[in-house]
């Protein structure tokens, strides 16, 4: 199976696992999508911009879930990154997806203290996302103040 390139700058990125003697390639597909979800996740929550960008270029799925029904917006919204919920809902991640125990990403934020990044979402889902970015260039340009 073809490799795929994700570009290096400043990428974190590990190599995917392979299926070393698997002949099949449904599952080695299954394979890279399900690393590229998991990956995805991971960055989301650690506020890597340049992977988000980069494994949603390669397929990654914005709505994926991982056992908990954790959506990478979820992950974005617990740990408090604005951008990143801008970028994931942007890119077409469901505000109203819930985990195994009914919370959306706007509940997780509000859960977690992060105040700001649950009324963005709360914005984001009720306006749209063209007012909703409004509202986030304004909040970082009366932080920059």
């Amino acid at each position: 199976m073809q490799e795929r390139n994700i570009p290096k700058a400043k990428s974190t990125i590990p190599a995917k696992p392979s299926l070393i003697g698997k002949k099949d390639i449904a599952d080695e597909k299954a394979l890279d999508q399900r690393w590229l979800n998991a990956k995805l996740r991971e960055a989301s929550e650690k506020d890597d911009q340049v992977d988000i960008e980069n494994l949603i270029k390669a397929g990654a799925d914005v709505n994926s879930k991982d056992s908990g029904g954790w959506t990478p917006l979820m992950f974005a919204a617990q740990s408090g990154h604005m951008g990143i919920c801008n970028l994931l809902i942007e890119k077409g991640a469901k505000i109203d997806a819930r985990e195994e125990n009914g919370r959306n990403a706007i509940m997780i934020a509000y859960q977690a203290g992060y105040i700001l990044a649950a009324q963005f979402i709360g914005i984001m889902n009720i306006v749209g996302i063209e007012k909703g970015q409004e509202f986030l260039y304004e909040f970082r340009s009366c932080i920059r103040q």
